[in-house]
């Protein structure tokens, strides 16, 4: 399959790249969290093929957040919650979309639940992969990761990010981390998806963000998907959404 054609949306001052693929009668809006670059995933087989499956039978619209990839870069500024969600709405309005069903992983999930509860019209569906409310752990919240875990994965972005080195992969991705050249192709995907700067400041945010406030407001139909044994975001998050 060729590498779709990547086009423009308008989000305020922001430019958002996005991609069309498939013609079905639904609209799937997709986000693979923010250490993304829409034209290097097509490199991989994997993702072929999830996105492949997906337009047999609907019409995928695949965006760069804002900040990473294809998208606008937009500086170390964490981005305000209310604008971030709107980057939906702009890519849908773009591509043409009325409805569609969000299908959001790990910190875009964030960003699909705030939309959903802002703009329920828009949104037929969700569903959630990997995803949680809220990333860091609070008094209140005891299955969010540790500090001593999120100082060891800030560490880990400053010291290694876009260097090859296997940290990252073994603890994101187990399953193809043996791969033949995925060390070096996921370095290559972390530095065209963002900078250390920009990833520092990216997951610094994602740690930040909670909205658990707001999951009382979504009405959507949701899937939450959580796969068994993740070490990053662990099983409790899925839980919790459910």
């Amino acid at each position: 399959m060729l590498t779709p054609r990547t086009q423009y949306a308008r989000s305020g001052d922001v430019y958002l790249a996005y991609q069309v693929i498939g013609d079905g009668p639904y609209d799937i809006v997709l986000v693979l969290d923010w250490a993304s670059h829409l034209e290097v995933l097509w490199e991989q087989p994997w993702v072929v093929e999830l996105v492949s499956a997906l337009a047999t039978y609907s019409r995928v619209l695949w965006f760069d957040m804002r900040g990473v990839g294809l998208s606008d870069r937009i500086g170390d500024a964490a981005v305000p919650p209310e604008e971030w969600m709107e980057d939906v709405g702009a890519v849908m309005d773009a591509a043409g979309s009325r409805r569609a069903t969000l299908f959001a992983n790990g910190h875009a999930s964030q960003m699909a639940m705030l939309y959903a509860a802002t703009h329920p019209e828009r949104v037929a569906s969700l569903v959630l992969m990997n995803g949680f409310a809220r990333f860091a752990r609070a008094d209140d919240f005891a299955i969010g990761m540790p500090r001593e875990v999120r100082e060891k994965s800030l560490d880990m972005i400053e010291v290694g990010w876009g260097s090859g080195t296997p940290g990252m992969v073994r603890w994101l991705a187990p399953s193809i981390a043996q791969r033949p050249g995925m060390h070096e192709w996921w370095a290559r995907l972390e530095r065209n998806a963002a900078t250390p700067g920009t990833a520092l400041a990216r997951m610094r945010a994602s740690l930040e963000l909670d909205v658990r406030g707001i999951l009382p407001l979504v009405d959507t139909p949701t899937l939450v998907i959580q796969t068994r044994d993740n070490a990053y975001v662990r099983a409790g998050h899925g839980r919790y959404l459910v």
